[in-house]
């Protein structure tokens, strides 16, 4: 097992989605255009199709074109998780980079009720297929949760952009912890996005530079890739087992001291063999085979 402290990572706010979600009223708009032809076809004795839980009402000849779940495509099958509660994770590739963030993009998501000033989120998101795990911020509102959320899922994950639909649609998105979706109609390819909250006061009422302190799991064929990486280096898409968050701190010499408390752990539950230590770059490679363990300090810009 290695275990690697990098200290010079730039991490900024990722952006939120590019497609707004459907509002409240288009919606209203699109059922109440509809609802006359659901009481025709009763009326006419048809059989009422529906798409999901949240569309019984609506007749399947209008509500086929129509319908805001069914406007991108979707498939009605795919649709039987709305309204439910479901588990939320994401991809690797856009780990360091960092995109403002666009507030027109996330106007129609209203996240008021959601809101505190003691609290700051992190997204961690996987596509546990193929390794493909991340976690992204700090973000200083949900509301840029909320888009990033929405975007993770993108066409091939129905289920999920449908759900994260509807929690922005009924302000539930606060009270969310997990969201699971296929990717497309395969059970066994999935993607799941989940909500973390730091509540350190002192954190979140800094609302400037933090450093972040974060393990992921590696598989070891990249090992040696991995201890050629230089903080100047573009990011890689790394295959990763596991992604978590140690703490959030102010000042850096906290964060650092943080990171070597992690590794000491793992150091002591690998009885204490330590390979080689490189000092200059703060690297320490702790004996064991099978994995990858790698702890850094990431640093954070974020602001109101």
């Amino acid at each position: 097992m290695k275990v690697y402290i990098n200290q010079e990572l730039q991490w900024h706010l990722p952006r939120p989605p590019t497609t707004s979600p459907i509002s409240p009223a288009q919606d209203a708009n699109a059922q109440s255009k509809l609802s006359a032809s659901a009481s025709n076809a009763a009326k006419a004795g048809r059989n009422i199709s529906y798409c999901s839980r949240e569309c019984q009402r609506l007749h399947w000849p209008s509500h086929k074109l129509q319908c805001p779940h069914l406007r991108d495509g979707i498939p009605p099958n795919d649709l039987e998780l709305l309204g439910s509660r479901t588990t939320v994770r994401m991809e690797m590739s856009s780990f360091l980079q960092g995109p403002q963030p666009s507030t027109t993009d996330t106007d129609t998501i209203d996240t008021s009720a959601n809101e505190t000033e003691n609290t700051i989120y992190y997204l961690r998101t996987s596509t546990p297929h193929t390794h493909d795990i991340s976690l992204k911020g700090p973000f200083p509102t949900i509301k840029y949760v909320a888009g990033e959320i929405y975007e993770a899922f993108r066409d091939e994950c129905f289920r999920g952009r449908t759900r994260a639909l509807e929690l922005f649609r009924d302000g539930q998105l606060g009270s969310i912890e997990h969201i699971v979706s296929p990717i497309g109609n395969d059970q066994n390819k999935t993607r799941t996005c989940r909500i973390i909250k730091e509540t350190n006061t002192a954190v979140c009422a800094h609302r400037a530079r933090v450093y972040n302190v974060m393990s992921f799991d590696v598989y070891t064929d990249i090992a040696e890739t991995m201890s050629h990486i230089g903080p100047d280096d573009p990011p890689m898409k790394l295959p990763l087992k596991d992604y978590r968050v140690h703490g959030t701190f102010i000042e850096e010499s906290a964060a650092v001291a943080r990171a070597r408390e992690v590794a000491q752990a793992v150091q002591m539950r690998m009885h204490g063999s330590v390979v080689k230590e490189h000092s200059e770059e703060e690297m320490q490679n702790i004996g064991g085979p099978g994995e990858v363990l790698a702890i850094t300090v990431v640093q954070a810009i974020w602001a109101r």
